[in-house]
């Protein structure tokens, strides 16, 4: 196996390990609240939101934001020396990882959160000029319409298009 497919793969499963952290579940439990048995049944931010508040929304938030953009960075910091021509790849694998760490953790029977704060994070680690753009389509579709699911939508689109366009 190549060194490069072993990077890859070693991205993608400590992503995946550094995505399992549910903050919103911990953040519950600590208040006594398991949050997967109200609302939209997940431990991501928007369901902590709607059940615990903008505090625990907000501690939700910058914890999946954050433990994704440490995922990508460690592999940034680890590779971008070896693999220069390829670290982006090896970022997004972290990145992948992570959201999917998130959206499917093995402690919670693989139910998590929607992925959308760790995506987030992923945006501004992987690719942070794309971010501004990303936040703004987000906060007006959620403004106009009230559904954050669409929101999410356009930030995914909105940030592959960048991506493209950025050359990343």
């Amino acid at each position: 196996m190549s060194k490069m497919i072993l990077a890859r793969i070693l991205a993608l499963v400590v992503g995946y390990f550094f995505g399992t952290f549910q903050t919103g579940y911990f953040y519950g439990k600590a208040h006594g609240i398991d949050v997967r048995e109200h609302g939209s049944g997940n431990s991501g931010t928007t369901n902590t939101l709607r059940t615990l508040g903008w505090k625990a929304g907000a501690v939700t938030f910058f914890g999946d934001l954050f433990k994704a953009i440490i995922a990508v960075l460690i592999f940034y910091f680890i590779y971008r020396n070896t693999y220069p021509e390829a670290v982006k790849c090896i970022e997004l694998y972290a990145g992948f990882g992570a959201v999917l760490g998130h959206n499917f953790p093995f402690f919670l029977n693989f139910k998590g959160g929607k992925g959308i704060a760790c995506t987030s994070g992923v945006i501004l680690a992987v690719c942070p000029i794309a971010a501004p753009i990303c936040l703004v389509l987000f906060i007006l579709a959620v403004a106009i319409t009230r559904y954050v699911s669409l929101g999410s939508i356009l930030v995914v689109i909105s940030f592959l298009i960048q991506a493209i366009v950025f050359n990343h």
